[in-house]
């Protein structure tokens, strides 16, 4: 299901430092789904002091037939991807999306010594890349088939979920 994290202003560790760049005058609110990994969450709500916030959420499901009938895989394909383990040892459901992004950040990893800060703080085993770390990540990223490596490991799940969010201020 669903839960909220409202922020209110000052942070102590690394993570929450993103959050603090973000000027805003109010607060921030998060919502994450919490039996989705969330690796780039953009689910910020800007909180405005002194109107009524009003947040309205959409729920989408989507349910396709696997091959040949859509594009999707079918669970027993799923499961035999080598990032499945991750998703079932944490109690998440898995998704494309966050499958690729932790394919990439393993290849990264495995070439460069580093990770990205977001994959970093799911997988406490990986290092966080550094500025000096860059120019090697940069450098992989842009100069090998990462993506086209990772879609192999990666099939599209048949079924996915999405909110849909809007707000509107009185």
């Amino acid at each position: 299901g669903l839960y909220a994290i409202l922020f209110s202003g000052s942070f102590n560790n690394q993570f929450n430092n993103l959050i603090n760049q973000i000027p805003f005058d109010g607060f921030k609110l998060e919502l994450i789904n919490h039996s989705y990994v969330e690796i780039f969450s953009n689910n910020l709500i800007s909180i405005k002091k002194g109107v009524c916030n009003n947040i309205v959420l959409k729920k989408t499901i989507i349910q396709k037939l696997p091959k040949p009938y859509s594009e999707c895989e079918s669970d027993e394909k799923i499961a035999k991807s080598p990032f499945y383990y991750y998703f079932l040892k944490n109690e998440k459901i898995y998704q494309q999306t966050s499958c690729l992004e932790l394919c990439k950040s393993k290849l990264i990893n495995d070439n460069c010594n580093c990770s990205s800060t977001n994959v970093a703080l799911l997988d406490k085993t990986l290092k966080y890349c550094t500025q000096d770390d860059l120019k090697c990540t940069t450098k992989y990223f842009y100069n090998s088939n990462i993506v086209q490596e990772c879609l192999k490991s990666c099939p599209l799940e048949c079924l996915s979920v999405s909110y849909e969010k809007s707000t509107y201020y009185d």
